[in-house]
């Protein structure tokens, strides 16, 4: 598996009954990409990122990552090299500690326990919790049971990584914390987000899905001063682009 690039094509998909997520996606990332998703609510951004990571398998087209192709025979391997960071952190959190949260991932490796620590210590020391290894996730605030989140993505070391509304719930601080330690992720993003002032710190490229269709992809910053698209999709300008 060569990680150097994601590719989506022709990708449709309904939700039951009829509603329509995804209508022909065709996209291709590079690696090493950092790339915004973005749109109003029901756009299709997080029925996208779903498809990338495996959690959703393609009614009509095709998810390629690094010439694998995303099918329920392959998703041990597409997991290793993709991890996902959901909107909702309790969505994700499960373990009775923020260490064994960050440990969960490296164990299911078969990895020894000495391995297990040293990944799960790096996770939680890059995303500067190790100071709540021990406590329990239910003790958490909404921003570090985001960064918990995080950490336990990080600690399998993925090559591609996907995150939904990560500063959804966040402080102003929290959020300028996790704009600095993403800036330090250097491989492959892509980040699904209404916060458009995170995006444009964040990200060289900007995909706009409108329906389910791309409705633009280009330069994000060509792609943030263009008011009338941005109207025309129901967005508005970043805030540091209107002064």
């Amino acid at each position: 598996m060569s990680h150097h690039y994601m590719h989506v094509d022709g990708l449709s998909f309904s939700w039951p009954g009829g509603i329509r997520a995804l209508d022909n996606i065709t996209l291709a990332v590079k690696h090493g990409e950092s790339l915004a998703l973005i749109g109003s609510n029901g756009a299709g951004k997080s029925t996208l990122l779903l498809h990338l990571c495996g959690s959703i398998i393609p009614q009509s087209g095709a998810v390629d990552i690094g010439g694998v192709t995303v099918h329920k025979n392959n998703l041990k391997l597409i997991r290793r090299s993709v991890g996902m960071v959901f909107q909702n952190a309790d969505d994700s959190l499960f373990m009775p500690s923020v260490y064994e949260e960050a440990a969960f991932g490296p164990r299911n490796l078969d990895l020894d326990e000495e391995h297990v620590a040293k990944k799960a210590e790096a996770a939680l020391n890059l995303t500067g919790i190790m100071h709540l290894k021990d406590r329990p996730v239910y003790r958490l605030s909404a921003g570090e049971k985001k960064l918990a989140s995080i950490a336990a993505v990080l600690s399998l070391e993925p090559s591609i990584l996907l995150l939904d509304e990560p500063s959804a719930s966040l402080d102003p601080k929290s959020r300028r914390n996790l704009i600095n330690l993403l800036s330090g992720f250097s491989h492959t993003k892509i980040i699904a987000t209404h916060d458009l002032d995170l995006a444009l710190a964040l990200c060289s490229r900007a995909v706009i899905l409108n329906a389910g269709k791309i409705a633009a992809d280009g330069n994000i910053i060509e792609i943030m001063k263009n008011a009338e698209l941005l109207e025309k999709n129901r967005l508005e300008q970043p805030l540091s682009l209107r002064y």
